[in-house]
């Protein structure tokens, strides 16, 4: 179920979306935290599938869970590794009927891959995505990879 989440994150992030900040009928989606997610996540049956039971997970400011990376290019490829996702602010995440929406409240939702509604809800104008290469004493040579925004 994890796996199918953060596949189905990356998709979406990939993918454009244009619905903007909506509004969902969300009276039927149980609310748990990320722990009861993961303590049994097939009680919730698969909420991505178009006619899956909806579930918001709630999680709050300060949580940390893994990310995994997974990038394979025609001339590199990422190996695992262990990396933080850490949240600076409370989220929820909606899962329901094939889709995957996140808020800031619980109340209004954009789809991951709806940059312009993403950025109105979280409140951010531009970003940076940056790709570098470097060298050092210490470390010796590196690749750096960065992704930021700029709050308005």
């Amino acid at each position: 179920m994890h796996r199918l989440i953060a596949s189905s994150l990356f998709l979406l992030l990939l993918t454009p979306g244009c619905a903007g900040v909506q509004k969902v009928d969300t009276t039927s989606a149980a609310t748990i935290s990320l722990a009861e997610f993961e303590a049994d996540p097939l009680a919730y049956g698969s909420p991505l599938e178009p006619d899956g039971k909806p579930v918001i997970i709630k999680i709050p400011a300060g949580e940390k869970i893994p990310l995994k990376i997974d990038m394979s290019i025609p001339f590199a490829t990422v190996e695992s590794g262990e990396n933080t996702l850490r949240f600076d602010l409370d989220v929820y995440a909606y899962m329901g009927g094939g889709r995957f929406m996140i808020s800031p409240d619980g109340e209004r939702w954009a789809e991951m891959g709806d940059w312009k509604a993403l950025k109105e809800l979280f409140n951010f104008d531009k970003g940076l995505f940056s790709v570098g290469f470097g060298v050092s004493e210490a470390e010796g040579a590196f690749m750096s990879l960065a992704m930021k925004t700029e709050q308005k």
